[in-house]
């Protein structure tokens, strides 16, 4: 069965609202790292299957910004760890630097 949420893959076109516009560089490196980001996503379409019975819905992103400092990173990387134990109350495993310790 698939997935009842897809993501389309398309950026927002109008940079007031695509931060990631111009940071193309950060993910070309000979070791490219991971970059936080913050976005707001919309609801793009909804499909439902008759024959099977399931429904998708397929969400778009609005807007995008990227944690441009070290201070910005890690409290993006705090408030997913936060936002994360409270949708899976029991601990979850460190995953990115945290893994590596």
């Amino acid at each position: 069965m698939s997935s009842p949420l897809r993501i389309y893959s398309s950026l927002p076109a109008d940079t007031q609202y695509n931060g990631l516009a111009g940071h193309a560089w950060r993910f070309l490196g000979k070791e490219p790292a991971d970059v936080w980001a913050v976005m707001q996503l919309g609801t793009k379409s909804a499909t439902r299957d008759v024959e099977m019975g399931g429904e998708t819905a397929v969400a778009r992103i609005r807007a995008v910004e990227i944690g441009l400092t070290p201070a910005y990173a890690d409290e993006l990387q705090d408030l997913m760890e936060r936002i994360r134990r409270h949708r899976l109350p029991k601990a979850t495993l460190p995953f990115g630097d945290e893994a590596d310790l």
